[in-house]
């Protein structure tokens, strides 16, 4: 799946989906957030644990597309990802959330 046909994927299918945290390392973790908002650049996303809704850019979501096997694989640390990214968590949720849920391949 190409970025673009991500990104397409993300805003036309995931409005108001719940989606459960996940990293590598630790699997399913037991909190969730919801893809509240999604515009041309951006999502917005509502977890218990924030104060506010989180933004996250179409910019995240593409660094994290650029890495997903290097993640997955180990090959790259999420601590590593973090330099780039604030939220990472939340990309790496969704994208999971995509290939797992839904059986579709990212990368």
């Amino acid at each position: 799946m190409t970025f673009d046909e991500l990104w397409a994927f993300i805003q036309e299918n995931l409005h108001n989906t719940t989606i459960q945290n996940w990293t590598a390392a630790k699997g399913n973790l037991q909190d969730t957030f919801v893809i509240a908002e999604i515009y041309e650049r951006n999502v917005i996303v509502v977890t218990p644990n924030a104060q506010r809704p989180q933004n996250v850019s179409i910019n995240d979501f593409e660094y994290m597309h650029q890495n997903w096997n290097a993640y997955c694989n180990g090959n790259i640390t999420r601590t590593a990802l973090c330099q780039h990214t604030r939220v990472s968590k939340y990309t790496m949720s969704i994208l999971r959330h995509i290939e797992i849920q839904l059986g579709i391949q990212i990368a």
